[in-house]
This record gives C-alpha cells, sequence and structure tokens, in this order.
C-alpha cells in the first residue's frame, strides 16, 4: 500500500513539473506588436498578398473592402484593413497577387478625434524613420503652400506652425519608380469624398516596377534618365 501512495505522489510530482515547465514556455512567447511603422509598410510592398493579409490580421485589423481596376487589361485589386478600435486603416494595392503600394492612415473614422497631439507625435515619428529609411532618394517637403529643401527645416517648421497649420507633405522618391509619402491634413483644409477625418495622416510606400503602370510611356521616359 505504501508502495502504492508513493507512486500515485510520484505521478502527481512529474504532472506538476510539466505543467510549470509548460507556463514557463509559454511565458517566452513575445506578444504580437500592434504598431505600424514605416518599416512595416515597406516590408510589406514586394510581399505576396497571402503573406501581408495574414500579417495584418494578426495584429488585430480586419479586411473590410476589396475592390478590383482595370489597367490596360491588367487587373489591380485594392484590400481595406480596418484596426478594431476604429481609428487606423491600411489600404494595400495589388497586382499579379504581389503588394505595389501600401497607405496606413490613422485619425478616428467616425467621430472628431481631439487629440492633435497624439497624431503630431506619431506623424513626427513616421517623418524621422522614412528620413532614414530613405536617405538616398530625392527629398521634397512642403507646409501648406511654402517648399523645404531639407528634412530637419521642414520639422523646424513644422514644430513652430504645427497647429496652425492646415497641410503638410515630406516625400521621398526615385524617378518615378518608388515614392513613399507621409501626409497630414485637417478637414478645413481638404475635404476628398467621402470626407476623412480632421488631423489626418497618411503614410505611404509604393513600388510601381512590381505595378502594370511600369510599362506606361512616363516610366519609359523617366527610366531612361535615372536607371537602377
Amino acid at each position: 500500500m505504501k508502495k502504492l501512495i508513493f507512486i500515485l505522489f510520484a505521478i502527481f510530482g512529474s504532472l506538476f513539473f510539466f505543467s510549470c515547465e509548460d507556463e514557463n514556455i509559454n511565458n517566452d512567447y513575445k506578444p504580437v506588436s500592434k504598431s505600424t511603422s514605416f518599416q512595416n509598410i515597406k516590408n510589406y510592398v514586394g510581399e505576396t498578398i497571402s503573406r501581408v493579409n495574414g500579417q495584418i490580421l494578426i495584429k488585430g485589423y480586419k479586411l473590410i473592402k476589396t475592390q478590383e481596376s482595370s489597367y490596360e487589361n491588367n487587373i489591380t485589386t485594392k484590400y481595406v484593413y480596418l484596426s478594431n478600435d476604429s481609428i487606423k486603416y491600411i489600404e494595400l494595392n495589388t497586382f499579379n497577387d504581389k503588394v505595389y503600394g501600401c497607405s496606413y492612415h490613422i485619425g478616428d473614422m467616425y467621430t472628431f478625434n481631439n487629440n492633435v497631439d497624439n497624431i503630431f507625435s506619431e506623424f513626427r515619428n513616421l517623418s524621422n524613420e522614412a528620413n532614414v529609411l530613405f536617405a538616398n532618394l530625392s527629398y521634397k517637403a512642403i507646409i501648406d503652400e511654402n517648399p523645404y529643401p531639407t528634412h530637419e527645416l521642414f520639422l523646424n517648421e513644422f514644430d513652430s506652425i504645427k497647429y496652425e497649420m492646415n497641410f503638410c507633405e515630406e516625400k521621398w522618391e526615385q524617378s518615378n519608380y518608388l515614392s513613399a509619402k507621409i501626409t497630414y491634413f485637417n478637414e478645413d483644409f481638404f475635404l476628398p469624398t467621402p470626407p476623412y477625418p480632421i488631423n489626418h495622416i497618411v503614410a505611404e510606400y509604393f513600388d510601381f516596377r512590381l505595378s502594370p503602370y511600369a510599362n506606361s510611356k512616363v516610366f519609359e521616359k523617366e527610366s531612361k534618365k535615372d536607371l537602377f
């Protein structure tokens, strides 16, 4: 009888040990990041839509729209994903099942976002990240109607007049093939259809060599001037 009791304790002890070991393994798993950076946006471009779709869904977005378009008998598809909190969405432009463009939008989709400082902070972080990622591309910037030749001058002005401005944009590009852009606007300046919310940011990256538009006359002309 004593031998039987000893065996039962040994079994329970083994189960407790493996249970604790499993808990330790699970605790080592890191949560999936739900933030979107310019590096994320850039990495999506060139990937297959099935791969990127999985990466976006796991971050807490849901697919809300697909839309097909035709260009010279070539079908392109746009996928739109909305975050669960409805303050961010991602647009993917695809051709032949590959992503050639990605746009990241932030700003409340249904109500005015009154915390403008969060929007400006997000813009500044994305702007600085993009300026590092695309440092080898040509640079242009504008605040309202005033151009700025460098990122530093742009940010200095941005910090000084951000509460009074209506629109600003930075763009890094290579010919007409590669284009990275970040834009801020409010409703007082720009009212598209359907209207975007006040204090809205769009960060985007496109590689048009992966699109059907790469064979257009505009691209052929630019490619002769500046080949990779």
